[in-house]
């Protein structure tokens, strides 16, 4: 081995403990972050479910509601979430989650469906 290639080994060997180092001192960080979310409370992301949240698999939570209403009952936002989640559209859902599916879905069909004064929905 002559001196260049000699040089060029010791380069290559200083190059890998520097990234090293570098990679423990990242999940070193990683770690301490990790620690101090669990302390404050931060939720972790998870995996996206593999079962299906409900058996209702075809039918959205804003078709659902429109259902509910054309059956001729106002309602209010609350209501209904709890009812469509009641009948099994999204039943294992966050019920905020499906109270801002309900209300986008009532928002697109104006034209069938009106909130009164009161803040229900209803046939229009």
């Amino acid at each position: 081995m002559d001196g260049i290639e000699q040089l060029r080994r010791q380069a290559l060997l200083r190059r890998n403990a520097t990234i090293l180092q570098a990679k423990r001192e990242y999940y070193a960080a990683l770690k301490e972050i990790k620690t101090l979310g669990r302390k404050l409370g931060f939720k972790q992301p998870g995996r996206p479910r593999k079962t299906p949240a409900s058996d209702m698999l075809g039918i959205r939570a804003g078709e659902m509601a429109r259902a509910i209403l054309r059956e001729g009952v106002p309602m209010t936002v609350v209501e209904l979430t709890l009812e469509v989640q009641r009948r099994g559209c999204r039943s294992l859902d966050d019920p905020r989650i499906v109270a801002k599916a309900v209300r986008e879905g009532l928002k697109r069909h104006r034209l069938e469906f009106r909130k009164d004064e009161t803040g229900r929905w209803g046939v229009a």
